[in-house]
Formats: structure tokens, sequence, C-alpha cells
């Protein structure tokens, strides 16, 4: 049974099909950047790309790539029939119900193309030696998938041009193609790509698209469903990253969602006498709202004050309920550094803690006397709130590495020279992808 087949069906009592929207992250590449990492390996791998066969025709069929696998994103509907042929073979003692999902998943599958051009074969007679070269183009149809929640693509079928001579045509289809399958299974195969991960943040399982010939990973934090309408275009970069609000609002709920309190106690000396305070202001819930490349966080204060007020030695308790006049906001940008992306607090608004009076009427004209009080609190609190805001620093994501571990060679790809934009509203980066040996 073919891999796909199996990922397939291991994978099809837990896939979600629903027509997508707008929502959660997401990391492409373009047919530049995955054809500059081809280029790359062939060039530091050439052995991966050639072999040699017998056949049980008397010959020997040596064949190379001359040139580098060209990835073509465009959508292959000429794959979905080998892909359904393939499946309608699994599952054909299966339940119904399983056989029509299958199928089902089948048809909403990304595809494309790789295209292998030239292929240089030489045909060498057994007996005699002589030797008889031809080249031909081959077109492998190949699918994208998740199994096991990670992001795999697959080759299905390999089609070329109709040979002349019958025998010659057998070897290439019977015995090339194949082997030109598995030469381009073994590297997708070897090719990690990791899932999309926040520290701190559980994420759902990724999903993938192509459009606009980009091959894009999506997620979302669980209990946010990731979607991408099917109308939306992409920066035409190597390489990009989207966030959208949702996202980085759960992003920022787990790293500063529980704000900060600050609490203290004192007294005062008034024309009435005296008074004894206590307070106790917390900031928290933050609010967040792209804007441009950037974000802006808005905070709800909330919290309490009591003070018993000694008038003419008698102690009469008031008390304060506290809210923000105006509450505090901040302006974020992001940064990169290394592999993260960071949330870093560039400025912080003016705010003050605004105490109303609580309790019966007495309480209230004795605290609307307490001026010193309030003050004494403000002063206490807004510095201690600011710092706070200020020092925010967390990071939003990890900027994925992808590896290719294939015949004995190591490649590593960086996205590199990153660069913040905004996108349809969506916070996005920008960059280039850096093929590495290692």
């Amino acid at each position: 049974m073919m891999p796909i087949v199996v990922g397939f069906l291991d994978s099809i009592v837990t896939k979600h099909f629903a027509t997508m929207s707008l929502q959660g992250i997401a990391v492409g590449m373009n047919e530049a950047g995955l054809n500059q990492c081809s280029g790359t390996l062939f060039k530091i791998a050439p052995l991966l790309f050639s072999g040699s066969q017998p056949t049980s025709y008397g010959i020997t069929a040596n064949w190379n790539v001359a040139t580098p696998p060209v990835f073509n994103l465009a959508a292959a509907p000429a794959a979905l029939p080998h892909l359904l042929s393939a499946l309608n073979k699994a599952v054909e003692n299966l339940p119904d119900e399983v056989q029509f999902d299958v199928r089902q998943a089948a048809e909403d599958t990304p595809s494309f193309n790789v295209l292998l051009s030239p292929v240089n074969i030489v045909f060498q007679d057994d007996q005699s030696g002589v030797e008889t070269p031809m080249s031909i183009d081959v077109t492998i149809y190949c699918v994208a998938e998740v199994m096991d929640g990670k992001i795999q693509l697959s080759p299905i079928k390999a089609v070329k041009a109709p040979i002349s001579d019958a025998i010659t045509n057998t070897i290439v289809d019977k015995i090339l193609l194949p082997r030109l399958i598995n030469m381009i299974a073994a590297i997708f195969q070897g090719l990690s790509i990791p899932p999309i991960s926040v520290v701190g943040v559980p994420m759902g399982n990724p999903n993938i698209v192509i459009q606009n010939r980009k091959l894009i990973a999506f997620t979302a934090p669980i209990g946010i469903p990731a979607s991408i309408s099917s109308d939306m275009t992409f920066p035409d970069n190597q390489f990009f990253i989207l966030m959208d609000n949702s996202f980085l609002q759960a992003i920022t709920n787990i790293n500063i969602g529980s704000g900060k309190t600050v609490s203290g106690s004192g007294s005062v000396g008034i024309s009435a006498g005296g008074a004894d305070y206590t307070y106790s202001i917390t900031v928290a819930n933050p609010s967040i709202a792209i804007k441009g490349t950037g974000m802006n966080i808005d905070f709800n204060l909330t919290g309490s004050a009591s003070a018993e007020v000694k008038v003419l030695w008698v102690p009469i308790p008031v008390g304060f309920k506290a809210s923000g006049e105006p509450n505090p906001s901040a302006t974020a940008s992001f940064q990169v550094s290394g592999n993260s992306i960071k949330v870093v607090i560039e400025r912080v608004s003016q705010f003050a803690p605004d105490l109303s009076p609580t309790g019966n009427p007495l309480q209230w004209i004795i605290s609307a006397t307490l001026t010193p009080i309030i003050q004494t609190v403000a002063a206490a609190v807004v510095p201690a709130l600011t710092t706070f805001i200020h020092d925010i620093e967390f990071t939003s994501f990890d900027i994925p590495q992808f590896n290719i571990h294939s015949g004995g060679v190591n490649l590593t790809i960086n996205p590199s020279k990153l660069n913040a934009m905004n996108w349809q509203g969506h916070l996005g980066f920008t960059g280039v992808l850096i093929p590495q040996t290692s």
C-alpha cells in the first residue's frame, strides 16, 4: 500500500473538512523558494538524481536528471484520478461512509507537479555493450497532506510522452518511472517540515493548502478554528508568515493575561483628623489590535481601596472602587531576534486610577473629601504599573527551520532577512530561504 494511502486512512477519522475563512497563523513558501532549495540539493548531491537498473530485456538503463527538479505549484488536477485509484483499492473493504470520507479528502487534497527535464537515459546492451542515448521529460504528480500531525509531500504518478519503440517505452514506464518516483519520495520523506509551535500555547493540528502558487501551512491555538479563505492572496516572497488578531490575542493572553497587581497601605493626615488606607489595583485582560506592523494593547484597570477616617476620633470606614481613567494602553512592535519574533513595548499611554466612592451617603460624602488618599494611591500605583507594561517582552512565534536528510546529505534551510509588513490587515513577515549544508 502506498504511504500516502496509509496516511489518509490514519488521519481520516480526525481530519475536519470545512469551508475556509481567515483565522490563525500561516507559514508559506513560493515556487522560487522551493526551486532554490531544489537547486542547492541538486548541486551538492547529484548522485541522488541518477541511477542504473538492469532489465529482463538484456538491457541496462543508466539515467540521470540533468537539471534540478522544478516545482510547479499550479493545481495538478491530473493527479486526482491516480490518487483516487490507489485509494479505492485501499478502502474497498471498509464501510461505505469511510470510503466516502476518504474520497472526499482526496478531492480536497492540494496537488502540484515536479518537472524533471530532461532525464538523460543511456540504454546499454548487456552483450554487445552498444549504447543508445535518449532524453525525455518527466512530470511527477504530487500531493501535500497532513499525516500524524505532520506535513508530508508525496509523489503519486510519473508521466511522460509515449516512445515509439515498444520495448523502450515499456522499460521506461515499468522500470525507470517507478525509480524516479522513488527518488522524489526519498527526498520528500527526508524533508522535515516542523509544526507551527509557540512556547506555552497548545496549537491545533496543521492544515495545508496550495493557493496562488504558494505552499501554505496554517493552524491556530486550540479552541480557535484555523482557516484561510479561498480567495485570499499571499505575498510573492520565497518565505512568509502571516498572523491575525485571534492568534496574537491568544499569544498575548498566555504571556501577560494575568496582568499585575499593586497593593499597599499607609496613613495620611487631613483636616478631619486622619485616615488609614489600603489599596489593591490590577491591570489585566489585555486586548490587542494589529496596527500597521505593530499592535496596540489595551488593558483593563480594576481594584479597590478602603480607608478608615477618624472624625473627632470616631473611625468611619469608607470604600472606593477603582477603574481606569483612562485605562492604560501600549504600543508594541515586533522584532526579529535570532529565530524568534518578539513583542516589545515601545510606548505606554498616560493613565490614572479613578477611585469612586462606594457605600452609604455619609461614606460618599466623607470619601469625596479624601483627595490626599487618592493622590497617594495614584502616586504609588501608576509608576509601578507603567514599569510593568513598559517591560513587557515575549516571543510571539519561533521561526521554523527546515531540513532535508536524504542519501547521506544534510541540508538546512533557514528563513532569513525577514521584514515586517501588514498584509490585508494581518501582521506579516517576508524573507528569503537560505539553504546550507550541515
